[in-house]
């Protein structure tokens, strides 16, 4: 699990964007995500939320609901 925030939202787009990730050692994995995990037991949880939403729409991603076709 990621705990840095803007890490986080760095590899999140990455997933998006360019289909890939980066691993912890540094290795570009290709990947597709159709979802995001957000785990919301942390203290900050909202307010992640609401950055990495912001986040991606500043990216010109649009979230859609998890049942929408592409």
């Amino acid at each position: 699990m990621i705990t840095d925030e803007d890490l986080a939202v760095q590899r999140v787009i990455q997933m998006v964007k360019e289909g890939t990730v980066t691993a912890i050692t540094g290795k570009v994995i290709p990947v597709q995500a159709d979802s995001i995990c957000l785990h919301g037991d942390s203290k900050k949880a909202v307010l992640f939320a609401e950055k990495i939403s912001s986040a991606l729409k500043d990216a010109g991603i649009r979230i859609r609901p998890m049942g929408e076709q592409r």
